[in-house]
């Protein structure tokens, strides 16, 4: 009776596992990149603004200014 066991087979991943963990490390690589862009865009966006609101600034303070010199 011994003998009609089948012996187990040895530890680790089949390659259908393999496969799955493979496919979940390159698209958490891709969901970190598209983040990372997300972020850094959003990032760029913000300065693109204060820079335009320091030059709309700037030009209504020189308005003002030769505004006031032609008095």
């Amino acid at each position: 009776m011994a003998e009609s066991i089948e012996p187990r087979r040895a530890g680790g991943l089949s390659t259908v596992d393999k496969l799955l963990v493979t496919a979940g490390v390159v698209g958490g690589i891709f969901v970190v990149l598209w983040v990372a862009r997300a972020v850094v865009g959003l990032f760029l966006l913000v300065c693109k603004i204060a820079i335009l609101v320091v030059v709309i600034l700037a030009v209504v303070r020189l308005l003002h200014l030769f505004s006031r010199r032609g008095r």
